[in-house]
């Protein structure tokens, strides 16, 4: 007896048995839907709800960090501001939230996972763009490069960070790994291209910041420290707070412990605790050691009244050219 699947007289194979029934090939497949984290429907969604768009409170990052979002190597974090919990940034893993910390150290204001615009021009750059269209699609053209697609629809690039330096200063910050960082004659390099002539032609800069650069120091250790100070801070608390601090520096001996520096004031060691890490964060002073926050210990404490002044010499330093 034959064990063919093929029909002798027509040559064909029968119609597939599915759980014991013949399968209705005459029947259209249905189309499949595309799951929540595909990339087409992550943009979607983004653009859906305005993501990018505004700024202070009202801006919300172009990809986000959630389960039904986006998923990133390595330890990605929702970064509430110290001062202020409504303005919030989404980073992608612990090097922007190094990066994050570096560029709060020198005051700046950030947009994460900022969105660059496929054509036209951002309100705060129509001054400086030479063309009402300066987007994405027409500089990957003008470059000769495709720009990329994602299901079918025009990319949104995006860019880890975009600063604003105290003194109006726009920065935008690429933060890699140095084993993602493009080489030359890549895709990835055609990106990067299209990225770097579209912030030129707003006029900024944009630079690249690695693990290399970005690296922990005392000031990120002291800043991390600091930054525990959320959802304490009273607005309108400022002076007051800075005032202790300038008695804790200036009315009591450096070479005693923090413990018994706190014992000439008449405030609770929480609320000089809380003082230290408010005047720290806003960068009114630095600690030279040690490099913990232990009481027991004495701090050399300094001030640095304009520790915001040279922000982006200290930034630029940090960056790897391509």
């Amino acid at each position: 007896m034959s064990s063919s699947n093929v029909d002798e007289k027509s040559g064909l194979s029968p119609t597939p048995i599915l759980n014991g029934q013949q399968a209705d090939v005459s029947a259209p497949a249905k189309p499949r839907r595309a799951s929540p984290r595909s990339p087409q429907q992550r943009q979607k969604r983004a653009l859906s709800q305005n993501r990018g768009l505004g700024d202070g409170e009202a801006y919300q990052s172009f990809i986000r960090v959630e389960r039904s979002d986006f998923s990133s190597r390595g330890l990605s974090t929702i970064w509430l501001d110290p001062l202020n919990p409504k303005l919030v940034s989404h980073l992608l893993s612990d090097l922007e939230r190094y990066v994050l910390l570096h560029l709060a150290a020198v005051g700046a204001t950030l947009k994460s996972q900022y969105p660059l615009w496929r054509a036209g021009v951002e309100p705060e750059f129509l001054r400086i763009c030479a063309s009402p269209d300066e987007g994405t699609v027409r500089i990957a053209k003008e470059l000769g490069f495709k720009h990329p697609v994602v299901g079918g629809e025009t990319m949104v690039l995006t860019v880890d960070l975009l600063a604003v330096l105290p003194g109006g200063q726009f920065l935008a910050i690429y933060a890699k790994y140095e084993k993602d960082l493009p080489a030359q004659g890549t895709r990835g390099y055609e990106l990067y291209l299209i990225a770097k002539e579209y912030w030129r032609r707003r006029s900024t800069e944009m630079l690249v910041l690695t693990e290399r650069g970005a690296k922990i120091d005392l000031v990120l250790t002291w800043l991390e420290w600091a930054s525990s100070i959320r959802g304490m801070y009273v607005v309108g608390s400022a002076s007051q707070l800075l005032a202790l601090v300038d008695r804790l520096v200036c009315q009591t001996d450096s070479e005693l412990s923090m413990n018994s520096r706190f014992e000439f004031f008449s405030e609770s060691s929480n609320e000089i605790v809380h003082a230290l890490k408010y005047a720290i964060w806003v960068g009114r002073v630095f600690i030279e050691w040690p490099n913990k926050a232990d009481l027991t210990l004495c701090w050399d404490i300094r001030f640095s009244p304009t520790a915001n002044s040279n922000g982006y010499q200290r930034i630029a330093a940090m960056a790897t050219k391509l």
